[in-house]
């Protein structure tokens, strides 16, 4: 090809389809459950708040063990609020949905809260109850389908007699007016 004269605008080139180191470990992060997605944060600034007391104090005296105690018990109980307020409901709504998913439509779940956990919870709960709605519908149109059904062949069985008793009767009929024929060529 010729030879083109170097431009100032910036070449458009492809991401590499390679992911870098830290997409890397978020994408590895996504296969660990919710709980300790919460807690490995947590843990990493318990292990960086006790180095950075340490590096304050300058030795473990009895103060770095005071404040690295009462940092690791707040670290503790903000994970105990965080698993009591996201990680059980989660759950919860988990169980609820793989019901729902499997077709149980009676799975029901209490969660009191108007927050998104709670809508999440809610649309999962209205996804069941139109579930049992769909269900008792086609339940009662296929019900409507039987009755139909059986009042068609009730019907298609009586006219089948009729069909059966007026053939009978048309031959008869047949037979009499063959019978009179006979008889007027017998007497002509």
């Amino acid at each position: 090809p010729p030879h083109r004269p170097p431009t100032t605008k910036k070449s458009k080139r492809r991401p590499s389809r390679r992911l870098s180191g830290a997409m890397r470990w978020a994408s590895a992060l996504q296969l660990l459950p919710t709980a300790w997605r919460v807690r490995l944060p947590l843990l990493c600034a318990a292990v960086l708040g006790l180095l950075g007391v340490g590096w304050v104090e300058g030795s473990l005296s009895p103060t770095f063990w005071m404040l690295g105690g009462l940092w690791t018990v707040l670290l503790a109980m903000v994970d105990a609020f965080v698993e009591w307020q996201v990680t059980q409901p989660l759950r919860a709504i988990r169980a609820v949905s793989e019901a729902v998913a499997t077709g149980e439509t009676a799975a029901q779940m209490h969660l009191n809260r108007c927050d998104d956990v709670g809508m999440i919870a809610r649309s999962i709960q209205q996804a069941g109850l139109n579930l049992r709605s769909l269900l008792s519908d086609v339940q009662s149109q296929v019900g409507a389908l039987e009755t139909a059904s059986a009042e068609i062949a009730a019907a298609s069985q009586d006219l089948s007699g009729r069909t059966e008793q007026t053939a009978s009767s048309l031959e008869e009929t047949a037979a009499a007016m063959e019978q009179q024929t006979a008889t007027v060529q017998k007497n002509s």
